[in-house]
């Protein structure tokens, strides 16, 4: 993988949860919030493993994005369950 697919990933990851965030907040929690929901995770489990791969194109911005993801994600899970942290 090259650093533009990288990229490319870590923007279609940082959209995901924000695609999920907006269709939370208009729709609620329904089928297609959790395939949005699948999809951000799957993109920041594909740019975890590339990061452990790849450390010299690990960026300080890359490892924040993926610590937002993270953080992100979570909140978005927990709506499905009602327990917010």
């Amino acid at each position: 993988m090259h650093a533009d697919e990288l990229a490319d990933i870590s923007a279609t990851l940082i959209a995901a949860i924000a695609d999920a965030r907006t269709h939370a907040q208009q729709c609620g929690i329904d089928d297609e919030f959790r395939t949005i929901l699948q999809h951000a995770k799957e993109m920041r489990d594909l740019l975890g493993e590339f990061l452990k791969a790849n450390e010299a194109l690990s960026t300080a911005r890359l490892v924040e994005n993926a610590e937002f993801a993270d953080i992100a994600i979570a909140q978005l899970e927990a709506l499905t369950t009602g327990k917010m942290r």
